[in-house]
This record gives structure tokens, C-alpha cells and sequence, in this order.
């Protein structure tokens, strides 16, 4: 799978040329937890989705659970396992996932604590939270049934629980995490060894190639 690929070869070959000793096999572990307790079995839902979605004779209640189960499985893997792999890494982004407010001052600390990572960085980041508080909220209010939301807005997450938004919300999902693990890693790279982490022309000439990055020199030669 591509996900699989990308992730897997961004922390052997990127972060395995950055890190070293326990911290690498650390590191490896929780990327491995990404992997294999959130964004596999969420794949599994949604290839048991697409087979079942214009199936008349399943059930309804069959394919929500489906759904349900992606969502869920999506939240572990951003929220929960990929937290503690940029914890590992150095990176507190836990604002990622609260309120507005909490946020906008959680975006603040961040780029403070690590003034070498671009604005550009959150910036990202809050355009992505659309999609991430949708997650979330059909996980709380949906799937566990928290009652500190209106009957109004409950009804309208139900018309995100459809085939085509949870194709959408995988794919941005694991993007994401690839995403945010690139910008960490060259804010942890120390130029002062001339090399830089940048897209192959093969990825640039297709998104869906099964590697993206790779190690340049300062001037990407």
C-alpha cells in the first residue's frame, strides 16, 4: 500500500539518517503503532466498505459500523499513535487537536520553542483542522454519544458517514502525518553537514510514486 511504503521509507532512510541508537528503535516502534493500529485497520474498513457500499442486500446498520470503525481507527492514528512519535522526535502537537483559542496560543508556543520551522507550518495545520474536527467530532458525539452538542449539529455530521468522505479522509489522514513528519524532520537536520531533505523528481512527476523524499545537498544536486 502506499501509505505503508512512504512512511516506512521515510523513517528508515530520512529519519534513520538523522537519529540514531534507542531513540531511532523508539522512534521506529511508534511509527510502526501508526501503522498497524490505526491506518491498516482503517484500511481494511474501507476496502470492506467499498465492497459492501452499493450492495443492497447488506445492511445499513452493517456499513455505518464501517464507517464508525474508519473514524476511529483514523483518530488513533493521528491523534493518539502519532502524537507520540513527534514527542519522540521533539515536537509537542497536542494544540493540533483543542479548541480555537487553545489553538491560536498553542500555535504561538509552538513556532517560538522551534523558530526555524516557517509560519507556513500552522498556517497548514489550521487549514487541516476542517477535516480534524470533523473526525473527531463524529468520534465524540457519533461513535461515543457525548451529549455537549447540540441534536442540530449531531444530525449534520451523520452526512459525512459516506463512502466518498471516508476515501477522502483516509487519503488526508496519512498525507497529513507524512506531511508534518518532513517539516519536523528538517528542523531537525543539522545543515552544518550540507545535506538537505527534499522530493525526488520521480514523486514530482507522480504523487503516488511509493517514495517522496530523499537526501540532498544544499543545493539539491
Amino acid at each position: 500500500e502506499l501509505f505503508m511504503s512512504r512512511l516506512i521509507h521515510f523513517q528508515d532512510k530520512i529519519l534513520g539518517g538523522i537519529v540514531g541508537g534507542e531513540i531511532k528503535l523508539e522512534i521506529q516502534h511508534a511509527i510502526f503503532n501508526v501503522l498497524f493500529d490505526g491506518l491498516e485497520p482503517a484500511l481494511k474498513n474501507l476496502r470492506d466498505l467499498r465492497e459492501k457500499w452499493s450492495d443492497s442486500t447488506v445492511a445499513q446498520n452493517e456499513k455505518r459500523k464501517l464507517i464508525e470503525s474508519l473514524f476511529n481507527n483514523l483518530v488513533i492514528a493521528l491523534k493518539d499513535r502519532f502524537q507520540y512519535v513527534t514527542k519522540m522526535m521533539g515536537y509537542e502537537i497536542g494544540f493540533m487537536f483543542q479548541d480555537d483559542v487553545k489553538f491560536i496560543n498553542g500555535c504561538a508556543n509552538f513556532l517560538a520553542k522551534h523558530p526555524a520551522i516557517p509560519n507556513r507550518f500552522v498556517e497548514m495545520i489550521a487549514m487541516e483542522r476542517v477535516w480534524i474536527k470533523i473526525l473527531q467530532d463524529v468520534r465524540n458525539h457519533i461513535i461515543e454519544h457525548k451529549a455537549n452538542k447540540s441534536l442540530e449539529y449531531t444530525k449534520s455530521l451523520n452526512t459525512y458517514l459516506t463512502l466518498e468522505y471516508s476515501e477522502t479522509l483516509f487519503d488526508h489522514c496519512w498525507r497529513l502525518i507524512e506531511d508534518i513528519m518532513w517539516v519536523l524532520a528538517i528542523d531537525m537536520t543539522d545543515i552544518q553537514h550540507g545535506l538537505t531533505i527534499q522530493e525526488l523528481f520521480e514523486y514530482k512527476q507522480n504523487n503516488n510514486h511509493p517514495q517522496r523524499f530523499g537526501w540532498f545537498d544544499m543545493i539539491g544536486k
